[in-house]
């Protein structure tokens, strides 16, 4: 009798421990589970912020002043996420990095070609409304450039 009381005991034991075992168990996988959750939100977020971005970069390359606007968006995102690391504003992905360098060495020879083109025609009409006073400027290095 003594033994089947003490089997009975040990059975009590072995129910109560795994009992133990299962709610440890329930209680690690709900940890997990919002561990999985929380991390899910965050990315989330994250690719959130990227594709709304993205998406007024998209919307408003459509037209002249949209390409201003995006070219502008995209250097915000230049200067504020790839070399400060904003966390607020999303970095510039590798393609979107090389078509903005391509679009500001582009913007910077348009800007040289500009002023040269414009000095150029101030000259053109300086000549065209003084031609007496041009000749006497210009005379003697378009006679040189001819060979005389």
């Amino acid at each position: 009798m003594a033994e089947m009381i003490q089997q009975l005991n040990q059975e009590q034991e072995d129910n109560s421990n795994g009992r133990k075992l299962s709610m440890l168990k329930r209680e690690a996988k709900e940890e997990l589970k919002k561990k999985v959750q929380d991390k899910a939100k965050k990315k989330i977020k994250e690719l959130t912020k990227k594709a709304v971005m993205k998406a007024a970069k998209g919307g408003s390359a459509a037209t002249l002043v949209g390409v201003i606007i995006t070219y502008a968006i995209m250097t915000i995102q230049f200067i504020f996420g790839n070399i400060f690391k904003s966390k607020a504003i999303p970095k510039l992905g590798f393609a979107e990095t090389i078509i903005w360098a391509c679009a500001t060495f582009f913007i910077i020879v348009a800007v040289v070609l500009i002023i040269f083109i414009i000095i150029l025609l101030a000259m053109g009409f300086y000549v065209t409304l003084f031609p007496g006073a041009a000749a006497i400027m210009f005379g003697p290095e378009i006679l040189e450039f001819i060979g005389f």
